[in-house]
């Protein structure tokens, strides 16, 4: 697994909780988004912990170069941006999820299990949202505008 923050303690976080708990094998972390992309290329990773905030790349175009990089990795956005206007476009670049800095670790380890399995991670509040808005993409609003505009 290559976590990828800008932060050390919340890299140390995410280190201690899947390695500890679900016996996860940290193959590189980096701070930012060019060493991401030079670990994610050296080691192949099975799992990316991505954060969109990295120094170095433009957010709007990490998650697309990282799924060139690692075209069979599973690709887990952790970040702080509001999921009702980053998730859908982070999910369209090409990562399997989108997950809140708020959640809780336990949450976290469901959005890891999910993505690792194959399947697309989307809290409840965005599963939601997508379906009051009726939306399969982008919906109406603020966040419509993101995700046909760009972060």
């Amino acid at each position: 697994m290559l976590i990828a923050d800008d932060h050390p303690v919340v890299r140390a976080g995410l280190r201690f909780s899947l390695s500890a708990a679900a016996g996860f094998e940290i193959c590189g972390e980096a701070e930012n988004a060019d060493d991401a992309l030079a670990l994610a290329e050296g080691h192949a990773p099975r799992l990316v912990i991505l954060d969109l905030n990295l120094v170095g790349r433009d957010g709007d175009k990490t998650v697309s170069r990282m799924r060139r990089v690692c075209p069979h990795a599973a690709i887990l956005v952790f970040s702080m941006n509001p999921e009702e206007l980053f998730a859908e476009r982070a999910l369209a670049d090409g990562a399997n999820g989108y997950l809140m800095k708020t959640d809780g670790f336990e949450e976290l380890h469901r959005a890891v299990r999910r993505v690792l399995d194959g399947g697309t991670y989307r809290s409840a509040r965005q599963e939601s949202r997508m379906a009051n808005t009726g939306a399969g993409g982008a919906s109406s609003g603020a966040g419509g505008a993101v995700a046909a505009g760009g972060w």
